[in-house]
């Protein structure tokens, strides 16, 4: 019986921690996925599911980036004040149309292929940045329960993000595979809908059918 007891709460205990550990990144991957006829929709309104829709172009919008690559990457090269490089530039050297020539250049192409991958709010804390390098923060004053809390919203986060891009990138490549793939897409995502609308309409069934019996017995 104790045995017994001791097994279920170990099994309970890895239940919960594999649920914590892996929720965020499954959150991310399902994200990508859901999030898909939002972007055509936004941005490819007459291709929703066609090969037109790039790798970088929905992994940017997933990033709070926009919609246009190419404007994207002028955002970041113009943030970038102290580099001296051509925007425009910087555009045509990412799509492989011209070449690096200064150190500047090389140096932008760097942040470009970066920033196309990180959220478009993330920045460095300058609290603890002087000279371009930032110091570690010293120990912390809070409870163990903040900091675990502080710890497990950055971990979920970074994994969020990271399974999202990565979801990004593997729903753009299946959609550049072919007609017959982004039927089969089409199929499944009209399949997904139909079964969220039907359990929506069931709930607010169950809903109107609760409350009419109670509003039959209310008394006059």
């Amino acid at each position: 019986m104790l045995l017994s007891g001791l097994q279920k709460l170990l099994l309970s205990i890895a239940t919960v921690t594999a649920l914590v550990g892996f929720f965020p990144g499954a959150a991310g991957y399902a994200w990508a996925i859901a999030w898909l006829p939002v972007y055509g929709t936004v941005c490819h309104v007459n291709n929703v599911f066609g090969s037109d829709i790039s790798r970088d172009g929905y992994r940017i919008f997933l990033l709070n980036r926009g919609c246009n690559v190419d404007t994207a990457i002028r955002q970041i090269v113009t943030a970038a004040s102290d580099l001296s490089v051509e925007p425009g530039k910087i555009v045509a050297i990412y799509h492989g149309t011209s070449r690096a020539e200064t150190a500047d250049e090389y140096l932008a192409i760097d942040r470009v292929e970066s920033g196309l991958r990180e959220y478009a709010g993330d920045a460095l804390n300058a609290d603890n940045c002087a000279g371009g390098y930032c110091a570690i923060p010293g120990p912390s004053s809070e409870g163990f329960l903040a900091r675990w809390a502080s710890a497990y919203a950055s971990y979920a986060r970074s994994q969020f993000l990271y399974t999202a891009k990565d979801g990004a990138d593997y729903v753009a490549s299946l959609l550049r595979m072919g007609p017959v793939v982004q039927g089969f897409m089409f199929i499944a995502y009209l399949a997904a809908v139909l079964f969220l609308l039907t359990r929506v309409l069931c709930f607010i069934r169950g809903i109107i059918s609760g409350s009419a019996p109670a509003k039959a017995a209310a008394p006059e």
